[in-house]
């Protein structure tokens, strides 16, 4: 009687184990399990044209404010005067400088290859990381996530005083619903004034890869302002979301939600690349059209010199002449 007692009690148990073995199974499973991606059709287009192009000031719509945006004093703004095709977003930021972590800090390294924040959070410790900028929402624009989209861009940045952003950068990043980082390498928009002059032109090769199955309903566009700036940080246009291969039979863009100018003349992508401080690309070329256009007058020193021999020679042949024959 107490063996049978004790191997109902085993039998329990084994029951209750396997029930909360299954249980936390389950949750795990729930837990991983990514958002599915899906499109709403209305949205979508075969041509190839920007989802936001910042032509009309509907975008308004489309453009939030990351969680911490108001400590860097995060502004948004259509901006007429620099633009890459029709009008742009100007992005301005107002700050003493932000203490503490944002999502790069664990990326960024010295010039010796060292990571200069060893001991920043994970990212997915959101809760000690400032994620100040702009963000788009994967709803808006008919999606139920970005997950294995692509998101291209024309951008433009501004040369604040050294080491106002982190890293003296910009950063481009999907994310989930709270805010985690779903990418191990975001994108990194960095301010280069000399051979990629993205700071006087617009620079149309910004893209990030968004990871599939990563349950990404944000792209972020963080701006780390650890120091002291008062002024424009960040001008983006024609940002162009293009769907994963497997969302239809052709190639799917989201189709523009805030009243596209296609008919706006786009900028050159690069008017002048520097090469030092006196000449440029543009200059060098200027100058060898200059060249083959006109005559260079070395050409008349070395015509001038061939006919002066050719007028001694004949010279000193006729004096030989006179002098057999006479």
């Amino acid at each position: 009687m107490k063996f049978e007692r004790l191997l109902s009690a085993a039998a329990a148990v084994v029951v209750a184990l396997s029930s909360f073995s299954l249980a936390v199974y389950a949750d795990d499973e729930e837990e991983e399990e990514a958002i599915k991606f899906e499109a709403d059709s209305t949205y979508l287009t075969e041509d190839k044209e920007p989802a936001l192009s910042f032509d009309n000031d509907s975008f308004e719509d489309y453009i939030h404010l990351t969680k911490d945006a108001g400590l860097g004093g995060i502004s948004i703004k259509q901006d007429k005067d620099t633009y890459y095709q029709g009008n742009s977003l100007r992005i301005n930021a107002s700050s003493d400088g932000v203490d503490g972590y944002f999502s790069c800090s664990g990326m960024v390294r010295d010039s010796d290859n060292n990571l200069v924040y060893p001991d920043a959070p994970e990212a997915d410790d959101i809760d000690n990381i400032k994620v100040i900028g702009i963000e788009l929402h994967a709803e808006d624009f008919g999606l139920s996530c970005f997950d294995g989209c692509l998101i291209n861009f024309a951008y433009r940045l501004s040369q604040n005083d050294e080491g106002t952003l982190l890293d003296d950068s910009v950063w481009v990043m999907s994310a989930d619903e709270d805010s985690v980082r779903t990418i191990d390498s975001p994108l990194k928009l960095q301010v280069n004034t000399t051979l990629d002059d993205n700071v006087t032109q617009y620079r149309s090769n910004g893209l990030l890869s968004v990871p599939e199955s990563s349950s990404s309903t944000k792209i972020i566009f963080e701006i780390p302002t650890q120091n002291a700036v008062n002024g424009d940080v960040l001008y983006l246009d024609n940002i162009v979301i293009q769907l994963p291969e497997s969302a239809g039979d052709s190639t799917l863009y989201v189709a523009n939600v805030d009243g596209y100018n296609a008919n706006a003349e786009a900028r050159a992508e690069i008017d002048e690349i520097k090469i030092s401080k006196t000449t440029s690309i543009g200059d060098a070329a200027e100058e060898v059209e200059k060249e083959s256009d006109s005559t260079s007058p070395l050409v008349f020193v070395v015509v001038g010199v061939v006919i002066v021999i050719v007028a001694v020679v004949v010279v000193f042949l006729i004096l030989r002449a006179r002098k057999r024959f006479y």
